[in-house]
């Protein structure tokens, strides 16, 4: 009885752990959003070439890894970037421009820069699964959920920008860096979590299907 109170004392001290570094990251991030985000963007990089590497050598080298994820988040960040653009950034603020630089490379390490490992620079597979939501394996599935989820959770993240709460979270690009992660890890958690499930009711009869139809294509 003992140690499974003590077992569960101890995961109780480690995620209130976790949620107190998280909730300081935050807090941090919006103090101080341009050394923060540099930082995160640097380290979410390295993470994430670290995950693809791992669970991809057996089918890519690292070099070739490296290759794909740093030229597909080069290539990802011009139209995020004309993007906030378009959405009223303005281009005369050159730290609001470098602060949305460094979002944009953030937002595009998390979601081009995986399907581009995966795809390669074969413009057919990219369209069939950026463009065409064709998954052919797990892998692809996580790295389209991951990139939706992203992309998902930046648009949403936008709608607090507007209201009249003047809130320090609600100035350009936070809210939008709020909904890149939280959007990336329910995307991750939600295509994991299908996964797992019996083929007849999760992604795998989806994976299936796709792959027969870009068959037959």
């Amino acid at each position: 009885m003992w140690v499974r109170v003590r077992s569960i004392s101890m995961v109780s001290v480690r995620r209130f752990v976790c949620v107190t570094c998280v909730c300081r990251f935050f807090a941090d991030l919006v103090i101080d959003t341009g050394m923060y985000l540099l930082f995160t963007t640097a380290l979410v990089m390295c993470i994430q070439l670290v995950y693809l590497a791992a669970t991809r050598r057996q089918q890519q080298g690292f070099v070739a890894i490296l290759i794909r994820y740093t030229i597909g988040t080069a290539l990802a960040m011009g139209p995020y970037l004309i993007a906030a653009i378009a959405f009223g950034l303005p281009v005369t603020d050159p730290p609001l421009l470098l602060l949305t630089l460094f979002w944009a490379a953030l937002v595009a390490s998390l979601s081009a820069g995986p399907i581009v490992v995966d795809t390669g620079f074969s413009s057919d597979d990219f369209r069939r699964l950026a463009i065409g939501f064709q998954p052919n394996n797990k892998r692809e599935v996580l790295s389209l959920a991951g990139a939706m989820g992203t992309l998902g959770g930046v648009w949403l993240s936008c709608a607090a920008i507007p209201l009249d709460w003047d809130r320090p979270w609600q100035k350009w690009p936070i809210p939008a860096v709020f909904g890149a992660f939280f959007g990336y890890a329910a995307g991750i958690i939600v295509a994991a979590g299908l996964c797992l499930l019996p083929c007849s009711c999760s992604t795998n009869a989806f994976v299936h299907t796709s792959a027969d139809n870009t068959k037959r294509n």
